[in-house]
């Protein structure tokens, strides 16, 4: 009996979405009629669901169902605006303005792209505003009684479809009574939860789906809007959800509308104002530039200010709230005491949860720029630099310029593989706090220590000479020294099991004497037990200073 059961409360679980799905059904077909017959038909194809699967994930099946459901030709006998719309478009319309789903979640339950999705919201927003289709599909004319015989109408599609497949399937009219059973022993009601509020169709809006754990608590994402209502500015018109969850132990909630003819997003978050009392306050208003963003950077630490959990200053801890298709995000920042750190961080993963990244914290000022990378489908989508915390929109993309060394450094051994060597550029960029820096590699080590050393130019400032070491825990930064005039670099190399000093030189070098080491060349790499002084010679033998 406890299969049964079972097998009875996943049963009601489909049949308690029938009113819901002959709705959305009506709006698509404007047939009644067809709506019920398209009903059954998409409730026969998934007649059950996992006991334990999310609401969410049930409505997206059965939605897919109905779709593969639907019939060729059924003239409509609702009429309404939805008739001027073609087959694709109105399917479209209903979804994304009568259910609120986003062109991707269309995509994924129609078979369309989701480029072929927007072009079909598109061509309904051309016949009216979002609003005037949310206000049409939200009549209370499309909604259907559900029929008293749709259990016994779905269990006759199912059996006709068993017979078309040749399938013996057991205790079909066994299921209908345990269902009937279940349903009295149970004695509760199967209830939706709260719908998440509408995607944004409108032009220049973000049409990003809303996420998060508390995008369905319609009275957080209500008191949210009222208070960016009420600011100074405040919108008058439509605001839409983005994003509505816990931060922190804090609470916080992204919305965005049309202000001043400009699309706007504002970051509305708990902070402590009396002890143990947060209440919500509007942190930021920004407007967006970009049509389509990959992400926006979200400053809340969700700690509601509390004294001791505070960021110090110049600090400040942020998450990437990241267009959806966007599966990754990589985070290179610094908080080293010292400023740039003497080893060079790697990336970061910053997991993503319902579409918002991990927090992590950015210290300001000398210490070198954060940079994010967004991934998607295992592609690196962009790389931008977080340079302002006072917009949602603090980031650029890099692009550091790697250019060949000056003529009088040219001929040094510098075999580096281009992936390092544009890391390191984009580190100079992080460094010089801009989205560009010209980067020369001069010289790299044929044999070890792994060292190297690239010229770097900050935009407005000259280029100087930064010799790196590859040692475990990741890149040191060995030394700086000015270009310049000067003919010769010296440095001494320091790490795990390393203790050298290399020479370089320009082309004017001819001869070097490290210690009782010499080397006709212009280059040298000797173990720093050996050196009591360094000479550095032209073709001449005058010697040049470094």
């Amino acid at each position: 009996m406890r299969g049964a059961a079972h097998h009875s409360t996943a049963r009601a679980r489909v049949l308690s979405a029938a009113p819901a799905l002959l709705r959305l059904a009506h709006q698509i077909t404007g047939d009644q009629d067809a709506a019920v017959a398209t009903v059954v038909a998409a409730i026969a194809r998934r007649p059950t669901v996992h006991a334990h699967s999310d609401e969410v994930v049930v409505d997206e099946q059965l939605t897919r169902e109905l779709v593969r459901s639907l019939p060729r030709n059924a003239p409509p006998t609702t009429p309404s605006m939805l008739d001027r719309l073609s087959r694709r478009s109105r399917l479209a319309a209903a979804l994304a303005f009568g259910g609120g789903w986003d062109a991707e979640g269309i995509a994924d339950v129609s078979g369309m792209s989701p480029g072929r999705v927007r072009n079909a919201v598109a061509a309904a927003l051309a016949i009216a505003p979002q609003e005037s289709w949310e206000a049409l599909l939200a009549q209370p004319r499309w909604a259907i009684p559900t029929p008293s015989s749709l259990s016994v109408d779905v269990d006759r599609a199912l059996e006709r479809r068993r017979v078309e497949r040749r399938l013996r399937w057991l205790g079909a009219a066994a299921v209908v009574v345990a269902l009937v059973a279940s349903a009295v022993a149970v004695d509760r009601e199967v209830t939706a939860p709260s719908p998440p509020p509408p995607t944004a169709h409108e032009a220049g809006l973000l049409s990003w789906p809303p996420r998060g754990d508390l995008v369905r608590n319609h009275d957080l994402v209500s008191a949210a809007t009222r208070l960016w209502r009420r600011s100074p500015g405040g919108p008058t018109g439509r605001v839409y959800a983005l994003w509505a969850g816990h931060v922190g132990v804090g609470r916080l909630v992204v919305l965005q509308a049309r202000r001043f003819g400009r699309t706007t997003v504002a970051v509305v978050a708990d902070h402590d104002v009396t002890f143990r009392h947060p209440a919500l306050h509007v942190d930021l208003v920004d407007q967006l530039d970009e049509p389509d963003p990959p992400w926006l950077a979200i400053p809340y630490d969700g700690n509601l200010n509390v004294a001791g959990l505070q960021s110090g200053p110049s600090q400040q801890v942020v998450q990437m709230l990241v267009r959806p298709g966007i599966d990754r995000i990589t985070e290179r920042s610094s908080t080293s005491l010292v400023s740039p750190p003497d080893v060079r961080p790697s990336f970061r993963e910053q997991p993503l949860s319902d579409g918002l990244s991990q927090p992590w914290l950015v210290v300001r000022g000398d210490q070198p720029t954060s940079v994010v990378r967004a991934w998607s489908r295992g592609r690196q989508v962009v790389t931008g630099s977080l340079l302002d915390f006072d917009s949602v929109l603090p980031f650029s993309p890099v692009r550091p310029v790697v250019v060949d060394p000056p003529a009088a450094w040219a001929g040094l051994p510098h075999d580096l593989d281009p992936v390092t060597l544009a890391d390191d550029a984009l580190w100079w960029a992080q460094v010089c706090h801009s989205l560009t820096a010209t980067v020369s590699l001069v010289w790299s080590a044929p044999r070890p220590p792994d060292a190297r050393v690239e010229f770097v130019a900050c935009p407005g400032a000259g280029p100087s000479a930064q010799v790196l070491l590859n040692a475990p825990g990741g890149t040191a930064w060995a030394g700086t020294f000015a270009v310049a005039q000067s003919a010769v670099i010296v440095d001494r190399l320091l790490g795990p099991d390393v203790s050298a000093v290399v020479v370089i030189g320009d082309k004017r070098v001819a001869h070097i004497r490290v210690g009782g080491t010499n080397v006709d060349g212009r280059w040298a790499l000797v173990p720093a037990d050996r050196v009591t002084d360094v000479r550095v010679t032209d073709k001449r033998g005058r010697q040049l200073v470094p």
